[in-house]
């Protein structure tokens, strides 16, 4: 499976998130919604995930396994529901789609990288008459694609923007 074209389209607020992407396979097969996040141990390729739910013990409606309380019934839900990767986190989002393989991992994030500094490029070319390409085409790619080191996620970013503020309240 090659890549056959990759959108980016830049985040222009400040913060981690660099970019959103999609990338296509063959010319017939795409993957929405990834992430290219600037962590503290460089870029990485967030998945497309989903929030975990469970269900509630009492009329089993589906609830996300932060809830404390079923969106349903309104009856409070049972504490530690979600449970935890191999740090001791709690796993609250599962990836729709990811990669099986390194090699493979590896050359997603290296063509996306490619596609982010291309767009990057011309947006800091075309100052504030930027107007986004956001499609480009492997062709247009292959002379910009080089092997980089994955980035990791910090632990602050395994929870995103609304969890974070609804922790702090």
């Amino acid at each position: 499976m090659k890549v056959t074209e990759v959108r980016i389209k830049l985040n222009q607020t400040a913060g981690r998130l660099k970019a959103y992407c999609s990338v296509t396979f063959d010319d017939v097969f795409v993957i929405r919604e990834l992430k290219l996040i600037d962590g503290p141990n460089g870029y990485f390729l967030a998945m497309p995930s989903k929030k975990l739910e469970d269900r509630c013990p009492h009329c089993s409606a589906k609830n996300q396994v932060r809830s404390h309380y079923c969106n349903w019934c309104g009856k409070r839900l049972p504490e530690n529901r979600a449970s935890s990767d191999m740090q001791g986190r709690l796993r609250l989002y599962a990836d729709v789609a990811h990669p099986i393989k390194m090699e493979f991992r590896q050359m997603l994030h290296d063509v996306v990288m490619a596609a982010y500094r291309r767009e990057k490029e011309l947006a800091e070319t075309m100052g504030e008459n930027y107007q986004p390409k956001e499609l480009w085409r492997i062709e247009e790619l292959s002379n910009y694609i080089r092997l980089e080191e994955i980035g990791k996620p910090s632990d602050e970013y395994l929870l995103d923007e609304d969890e974070k503020e609804n922790d702090s309240l």
